[in-house]
């Protein structure tokens, strides 16, 4: 028998998984480490939209060529817009210049969904056990729980006990791994047997399900297409109140300056810009290693087919 959920939720939910869809901090992500094991157990967004339990989004994010520090931003085509970063990207990267193709390289753009979780086992910080965070997981860890919500593992788990919190539930066991490459790899990360949790109990699980999940839609920022544009011109063409360009240089409309000449105009206000932290940093990395080659044309075009 489901006890937190609807069949009509199920199919909102499972739809999340496959529709291509930001300011809290990232303090209620759950952070992993390779070589292990992380024990949770799905939540469903009963407060909102069931739709948005799993949150799909894709995210910019490249190192500064004003400042070093890597920057980013939440992609247009998160909410179905045409993101002027992708745009750009294409641009550079279709180029028959060295320079605007190299430049293009920079720019990355990682795929990621978001998912709250009662945290069972969490060997890197045990404060978190007995805790809602938030899980964010990338294609390895979205095909798992694919398979095991209407796939070939269906049978097994299915919705009715990947979000049930009592004993007809599965813990969802996070095996990190290393890769050949030196990154972390997800893909034995699995479904475990139905089992009941310490503690838990009919309150508890109301008070979990109403009271302490987390607003998925507000982890990131989602800024206008202006404020990327702004970013983009600060970061990565370094365009200033005074600065020389020539034919060397693309400006960020994709036109070619082919004289040089100082171009003077008053500042305009910088949009919030969003700083990536070393951790972060090495989460996009590792998440680029799995996904293979970041710069290929199908994953360029993919932000302009809106």
């Amino acid at each position: 028998m489901t006890t937190n959920t609807t069949s009509s939720m199920f199919d909102s939910i499972k739809n999340s998984l496959k529709n291509k869809k930001g300011n809290e901090s990232f303090k209620n992500i759950l952070k992993t480490e390779i070589d292990k094991n992380y024990l949770i157990r799905f939540l469903p967004n009963k407060n909102t939209n069931p739709v948005q339990t799993f949150y799909h989004y894709y995210h910019h994010t490249w190192q500064s060529k004003a400042t070093g520090q890597y920057v980013g931003g939440l992609c247009l085509s998160t909410i179905d817009e045409r993101c002027p970063i992708c745009e750009q990207r294409f641009k550079l990267y279709n180029s028959k210049d060295t320079a605007k193709q190299d430049l293009s390289k920079l720019i990355n753009r990682k795929e990621n969904w978001l998912v709250n979780c009662y945290v069972i086992n969490d060997p890197t910080k045990p404060e978190n056990e007995k805790s809602v965070k938030i899980f964010r997981f990338g294609k390895q860890v979205k095909d798992i729980i694919a398979n095991a919500f209407d796939g070939v593992d269906a049978k097994e788990v299915g919705p009715d006990a990947m979000f049930d919190l009592t004993q007809n539930g599965c813990n969802f066991r996070i095996a990190v791994k290393k890769n050949e490459g030196g990154y972390a790899t997800y893909i034995y990360s699995k479904f475990l047997n139905k089992s009941a949790i310490d503690g838990m109990t009919p309150e508890k699980i109301k008070d979990i399900l109403e009271k302490q999940t987390h607003d998925l839609t507000q982890i990131n920022k989602q800024l206008t297409k202006k404020e990327l544009q702004d970013i983009m011109d600060e970061h990565l063409f370094c365009k200033g109140a005074s600065t020389e360009v020539s034919n060397d240089v693309p400006v960020s409309d994709g036109t070619v300056i082919t004289e040089k000449k100082s171009v003077n105009a008053p500042t305009p206000k910088k949009p919030q810009v969003e700083e990536i932290s070393e951790e972060e940093a090495t989460l996009i990395a590792e998440a680029e290693a799995v996904a293979g080659d970041t710069g290929s044309i199908d994953d360029l075009l993919a932000g302009l087919d809106k």
